[in-house]
């Protein structure tokens, strides 16, 4: 083999070698900063907002788009879901457009939505379905709801039987299956 030949292998491993040591030292300052990430995005999670599972809910009360008062007190004759969207979220736009396409069969009979008042016409909400429009929080607040898109399935007791993110409307329907 050529002196050459023999020098450029030993310069190309060379080179992989210190490329190794500079993505390992990257590697280590990037570990602890997404364990930092993961923790902090942990707390955002689902399990971590809204009202948990086998607690009664909070008192609250609003008005629905037809001026209806909806509160805890006139809904604890039936089970019902809470599915709270807003206009300027972006998984809150989809599964509105997909409850739109949807054939939702018993589920609207179940569901209340729960959104700003600007929101029901912008997400385009079909007729027949319950929509609650809240200017300060008055069922977000008391059930702690802190992101969008969220669902709360409740009991005819008032006992919350499931809380989740839901993305589509079959997995609403899965939320509402737990009040059968």
């Amino acid at each position: 083999m050529p002196v050459g030949w023999a020098i450029a292998i030993v310069a190309l491993w060379a080179a992989t070698l210190a490329l190794a040591v500079v993505v390992l030292g990257i590697l280590r300052q990037v570990t602890p900063a997404l364990e930092r990430a993961a923790t902090l995005l942990a707390g955002l999670g689902p399990g971590h907002e809204g009202p948990s599972v086998g607690e009664q809910v909070p008192e609250f009360a609003a008005r629905d788009t037809d001026g209806e008062l909806v509160s805890d007190q006139e809904l604890r004759s039936r089970p019902y879901v809470l599915l709270f969207l807003s206009s300027g979220c972006g998984p809150c736009q989809q599964l509105a457009g997909e409850i739109r396409r949807a054939d939702l069969g018993a589920l609207p009979s179940q569901l209340i939505i729960v959104t700003t008042p600007d929101a029901p016409q912008a997400l385009g909400l079909p007729a027949g379905l319950r929509v609650v429009t809240e200017s300060s929080n008055e069922i977000t607040g008391p059930l702690n709801i802190q992101g969008l898109p969220f669902a709360v399935a409740v009991d005819p007791g008032g006992t919350v039987r499931a809380a989740d993110v839901p993305s589509t409307v079959k997995h609403l329907d899965n939320l509402a299956a737990v009040l059968a």
